[in-house]
């Protein structure tokens, strides 16, 4: 019997091995999997944990419950959409990086969102909570949201400007200095030319035939 290729013989050791894009759709389906575990387990914790600790800030004040809200609200919306204009030029590991960061920058909103608009029970509890203790503060926090998005929008289309803004000078000033040397070089061929004149009718009056 001949012997076999190491090839063959790693084949018979490790047994069939799945493709890659099989393996890969297993993995995505783990990661979904652990990812939808995870949230369920949150959502069962943390719009209550949430109320109670901004039932703790606000101390049954509406007007503190507003403030609170619109502080955190404007907050950490600003933040994030601050964050995410770093995506644009950057390469796909720094992307995902910028993304997560701002994801997690705008926690404090999502877990308001999840207490505002969740329907499960530590999302009931976290409602009625708020309502005692915390008043004001959801509606304080949907302005807030508001309030930060038309902030941040206006810095960002601040920054776009003033960028367009720098590129039409560097533009205009390059083409500024290419046309100084244009007439830098157009002035030297110019006197040149005046310099050499001279010589060529001299050389003309001496050498060449006289007109009879």
């Amino acid at each position: 019997m001949a012997d076999q290729t190491p090839d063959a013989r790693d084949r018979a050791s490790h047994g069939v091995q799945p493709p890659v894009w099989a393996r890969r759709i297993v993995l995505l389906l783990v990661l979904v999997a652990l990812g939808y575990l995870a949230y369920l387990i949150a959502a069962e914790f943390f719009p209550r944990w949430w109320a109670e600790q901004i039932a703790g800030l606000v101390g049954g004040s509406t007007a503190t419950g507003v403030l609170w809200g619109l502080f955190l609200g404007a907050a950490f919306t600003v933040v994030p959409l601050l964050v995410l204009p770093f995506v644009v030029r950057a390469r796909w590991a720094v992307r995902l990086a910028v993304l997560a960061a701002a994801v997690l920058l705008a926690t404090p909103n999502w877990l308001t969102l999840s207490v505002g608009v969740g329907g499960n029970e530590s999302a009931r509890d976290g409602r009625a909570l708020l309502a005692q203790e915390g008043p004001g503060f959801l509606t304080g926090s949907w302005i807030g949201v508001l309030v930060g998005l038309v902030l941040a929008v206006a810095v960002i289309s601040w920054r776009v400007r003033s960028r367009r803004r720098r590129a039409r000078m560097r533009h205009l000033q390059d083409d500024l200095a290419a046309r100084e040397e244009a007439d830098e070089l157009r002035r030297r061929d110019m006197d040149r030319g005046l310099a050499e004149a001279p010589g060529d009718a001299s050389s003309d009056d001496l050498g060449g035939p006289s007109p009879r």
